[in-house]
Parts: C-alpha cells; structure tokens; sequence
C-alpha cells in the first residue's frame, strides 16, 4: 500500500520509484508522492523476503512448503515430515530457500551445457568415423572408444554398461540352454542376476553353469537326483512350480545324502519370477537338510518331496531361516505363496546345475 492508501505491487513500485529520488506518481490517481527512506527500507525487506521464500509444496503434506531437503533419502519435505518421518537423521537435513532453488538450477545448466557439448562432439566424432576409409590409426577409434565409455558408463545400469564393451561377452557352452530358458520363461538377465547372486557382480562373468540333473529327462525319483548331483561341489536348483513360479535355492557346500542339519552361510533361496533374493537371518545352523529320501530342502522354507512332478506335497514357506519380502510376515498367506504360488503344490521341472567360478 502506497502512502496514499492505493495498491501496486512490489515489481511496479521498483519500477515507478526514480532512482535517485525518493519520488513516485501514483498509477492510481497521478498523485505525486515523497517516499520516506523507512518505507523504501521496509519494501525492500519485504522484497527481499519474498525472493527467499520458497514455493515448493510437499508431496505428502500438499498445503505445506517442502523447505528441508534430505539428502539420505534424495526427498524435499516439510516441517511435519521432518519429525515424522527424518526425525533420525533430522540434524543433517539442509533448510532450503528459493535462492537455494535458483543456484542450484544456475549451476546445474551449466554442467548440463557442458555434458550437452562433450556429448554432441561424441556423436559427431562417431558419424565421422563410419564415413571414413577403413583404413585408419587406432588411436583415432580409442579416442573415441575412451571417450564414450568414460561419458557413459557412470550413467548406465547393467545391461548398458555391457553393450559398451567393444567386445561384449557372449553366453557360455555350459550355461542354461535356450530350451530352458524358454520352459522357465526366463531370459539372459535372470541368469545373469543368478551368477550375481551367487559370486557377485565383479565374477558374474567368470562364474558357470554345468547342468548335472533335469527332472523330465532323468525322473523325478530323489534317489536319481542324488545319484546325479552328490558330491559335485556348490550347485542351485531351479524350479517350476504348477503355478509357473520359477524359483530355487543356492547350496555352496554341493549336496549330499548325509541325513544331517548342515550350517551353509552362504546358501540363498530365490525367485526369478519376482527377480528377488532371499539371503539367511537367524536358524543358520539348519540352513540345509541332506536326506536321500527327499529332494531339495533347505530348512523349512522349501522342502521337495520325491516324485514331486505327481504330488503335491512339497512346500515354501518363507520366514524360518530365509528372509522373508519387506512387508510380508512370517507364517502369513503371502509368505507361504510366495515362491511357489501355493505352500504346497507340485512342480513342473526342476534343473539343478554345478556352479563353477573360473579363476
């Protein structure tokens, strides 16, 4: 409000103020109007407030403003989220004004004009290299090579991170045959998430599949299954369940018919229908069960019965030993169908593989 009680707003009364006087014409009614040195001040703090404040709302609390950033869990949140849901790490949260805002927008487009360059450059150097004589020095294609892989590859998952090799590794004589992969209806990437899990991801790579045991080729008799699979060294088992579930266990101490509890640190339960890994948390010293009247059975998360193609007396249930999924408790339904489908149930095939890490 102006000394003659009519209204502007801030950016108009910047704008009619003269400069190097501390006179105004009011828009309203031409009045000219003497502006105080205290009134100038105090619209300038008020200016100066409303560039500090922010106008982000938050995504749980719409009507509040999002002013603290956490930078744990990446989120902009407000003072109620804070306490409710920050209140561990509350002291490490960043306050955030609008000029925070704005820096930050400033800075990131100028990274992002660079990268947009380097980038641009990349692809031009690439389109100039296919139109060239094959014959050519190899420094001119490392060049390129190292360029685009040291652009890239901080940015790619997996999969893309192995499409930038110059010589991307095909699949293994000894891994899981095409016929298989189409029976569990799986892909590449399951088997590849398999080996991670087992050996982890720097030895993925180095990490094999030898098939030792098919039960629609070899029967579902456990006495046939130990026969094939005994004392072999460390091997994992994939199932199919009648729901087509496909899921399985990791044993790195091999199988046996010992007929004993058996302590394995390192044994896991699965799914590759839900692309999930079901590491150990308590029980561990019966992590394993060796019997040669039964098939696979690790603890009492899932245990195979022979001849299980026709019975359904084989079982999962997740909780005991094996992790269970964020949000699902032990001995509920969801626990109990959640690798096979059902808790008990039959299975449409089972292959269990040795597992050899190349040195």
């Amino acid at each position: 409000m102006l000394p003659c009680g009519d209204l502007i707003c801030l950016s108009c009364f910047q704008t009619l103020l003269e400069p190097q006087e501390s006179k105004l014409i009011c828009p309203v009614d031409k009045e000219t109007l003497i502006i105080s040195q205290k009134f100038r001040e105090k619209v300038q703090k008020i200016t100066k407030q409303q560039q500090e404040l922010l106008w982000i709302s938050c995504q749980q609390h719409i009507d509040l403003i999002a002013e603290y950033y956490c930078n744990i869990h990446r989120e902009l949140v407000c003072h109620q989220c804070v306490h409710k849901s920050h209140r561990a790490h509350a002291q490490k949260l960043d306050h955030v004004v609008a000029q925070d805002i704005q820096e930050f927008c400033e800075r990131a487009l100028i990274r992002l004009k660079e990268r947009r360059g380097i980038v641009t450059d990349l692809i031009q150097e690439v389109e100039n290299y296919n139109q060239l004589d094959k014959s050519y020095p190899a420094e001119i294609f490392v060049k390129i090579l190292k360029g685009i892989q040291d652009e890239l590859l901080p940015h790619l998952d997996k999969k893309g991170k192995k499409e930038l090799q110059l010589k991307m590794n095909r699949k293994a004589n000894n891994d899981i045959s095409e016929e298989s992969m189409a029976l569990f209806n799986i892909t590449d990437d399951h088997e590849d998430l398999l080996k991670e899990w087992i050996h982890g991801e720097d030895e993925a790579g180095n990490t094999q599949l030898e098939l030792l045991y098919k039960g629609t080729r070899d029967t579902f008799n456990s006495s046939k299954m130990h026969e094939m699979i005994n004392d072999k060294g460390p091997i994992v088992g994939i199932i199919k369940s009648q729901h087509d579930q496909v899921f399985g266990g990791y044993s790195s101490v091999g199988w046996k018919n010992a007929g004993d509890w058996t302590r394995d640190e390192n044994a896991f339960l699965f799914s590759l229908t839900k692309k999930t890994k079901h590491e150990q948390y308590q029980q561990k010293e019966q992590a394993l069960y060796f019997a040669a009247s039964y098939m696979l059975w690790f603890s009492y998360d899932m245990l195979l019965y022979s001849n299980c193609d026709s019975n359904t007396s084989s079982s999962s249930s997740l909780g005991t030993t094996y992790k269970l999924p964020d949000g699902i408790v032990q001995g509920s339904v969801e626990g109990q169908n959640y690798l096979a489908g059902s808790s008990n149930y039959s299975v449409k095939e089972i292959e269990i593989y040795r597992v050899i890490l190349e040195q």
